[in-house]
């Protein structure tokens, strides 16, 4: 069974949401190999209250602690660092079909012999887990950490909201772990000064081959600007550090960027990659030539105009994200978000309230906040995220800037409370608590 420390996360969640007469709708828990642990959870006010007694918290850690057991078994020998479990909650418990377990495999105590050994080595225990489980996980993606030239971590997911009849118990060729150790062959051969930050997901539904599905590049040449448009050099140095990961995805192709403020006129990008579904989607390594630079040199300047609020934004750091699609041989942009971002420390809700006021007045007659994300720990207001609707014609009349529902805070737990907006003012909508 779980230690009494490893159950205290889960016995104070239920503390608090007994406290805060909120419905727990999802759960997140993790458990590290030096036994560990953190609970993160979602609390709502929209939908039935479950009553998370100490029956259930038991009847829960008791779950966790059987499988643990049995990962532990089947995986013994690899560098298994953490295992995290993640479902929703409804009013009978756990939700199973919504359960996915993650096992994240650290890669500085790998074989020296070469990753190959260690990625055959896990899909042969895999194989065994799922051989020898007493409750049904089929193990159904893997997704790749890669960092400063390295391969940080390795996420194997069992998700039990993909069915797994085609495939459940099927063995895993060796051409996945032979692809998997190229992928990690081919980055580390970059130089530290050009290499993004990338994560691949892929899936292991098919057991014969690899299946890339999604994933991000984290840029980390910024993108400089000058006057009213951007260095093109530096253009040239983002994507060419994109094609790093559009290589290693292969099928893959970008979906969305996201741009970031990181310091006086220079922006970072994040790409978000998706596999290509279609003959009519480009996928692969960008054409790194004068006019392709150029065209994108005008997507980031139209990211840039026309879905952010410079003016607005001194004191906090901005990010804003557009879907990215082809049409006809044409780039079209849609806009997905707008965030401003505040880091405060140690101030009160009420050291803060003027703050968001005065950004609200700012905002009135250009675009309006939809919602306020405030992260605080015993009280104190650690982080403050809005988020900025840039393209709503109709705006909603409010008066004041009323953060309701501020109570039962545990002095432990860091919670983020969203508040949305609506004709009355901002009401709080769910909570995220973190111990």
């Amino acid at each position: 069974m779980l230690s009494d420390a490893e159950k205290m996360p889960l016995l104070r969640l239920t503390t608090y949401a007994s406290n805060a007469d909120h419905a727990v709708s999802h759960i997140k828990m993790s458990f590290t190999k030096d036994s560990k642990s953190q609970v993160e959870a979602e609390l709502s006010t929209l939908v039935d209250r479950s009553e998370l007694s100490d029956i259930q918290s038991e009847s829960i850690a008791g779950l966790f602690s059987q499988i643990i057991r049995e990962i532990k078994a089947s995986f013994n020998g690899l560098p298994l660092d953490k295992i995290i479990f993640e479902a929703d909650l409804n009013l009978l418990g756990l939700d199973n079909d919504t359960m996915k377990i993650t096992l994240r495999f650290t890669p500085n105590t790998l074989a020296k012999d070469g990753n190959e050994n260690f990625f055959e080595d896990l899909f042969e225990n895999a194989g065994d887990y799922e051989d020898d489980q007493k409750i049904e996980h089929a193990v159904t993606n893997i997704v790749l950490h890669l960092k400063r030239t390295r391969l940080r971590s390795v996420d194997l997911i069992m998700d039990n909201s993909i069915p797994s009849d085609s495939f459940y118990q099927f063995p895993f060729s060796k051409r996945i772990s032979r692809k998997l150790a190229d992928i990690e062959e081919q980055y580390e051969g970059n130089s530290l000064n050009i290499v993004p930050a990338i994560n691949l997901n892929f899936a292991l539904t098919q057991r014969r081959r690899l299946q890339f599905l999604t994933g991000t590049a984290g840029i980390r040449a910024k993108l400089i600007k000058e006057k009213n448009n951007f260095e093109l050099n530096s253009v040239q140095d983002v994507l060419a550090q994109a094609n790093i990961a559009l290589s290693l995805a292969e099928t893959g192709h970008i979906s969305a960027i996201t741009l970031k403020t990181s310091g006086r006129n220079q922006y970072t990008p994040v790409f978000d990659l998706v596999t290509k579904q279609t003959s009519l989607e480009s996928a692969g390594a960008i054409d790194l030539n004068h006019e392709v630079a150029k065209t994108y040199q005008y997507i980031f300047r139209m990211i840039l105009e026309n879905y952010s609020y410079p003016q607005f934004s001194k004191g906090w750091l901005q990010s804003m994200k557009c879907s990215m699609k082809i049409l006809s041989g044409r780039f079209v942009l849609n806009f997905d978000s707008y965030h401003l971002t505040r880091f405060f420390g140690e101030k009160t809700v009420n050291d803060i309230k003027n703050d968001l006021h005065m950004k609200a007045v700012q905002f009135s007659n250009n675009a309006q906040i939809k919602e306020i994300d405030l992260t605080t720990k015993d009280d104190k207001v650690l982080k403050a995220d809005l988020s900025i609707d840039a393209l709503t014609k109709q705006k909603m009349s409010v008066k004041g800037m009323h953060l309701t529902d501020l109570n039962a805070d545990d002095p432990k737990a860091v919670i983020t409370r969203t508040f949305s907006l609506t004709n009355s003012g901002y009401i709080l909508q769910k909570e995220r608590f973190v111990d």
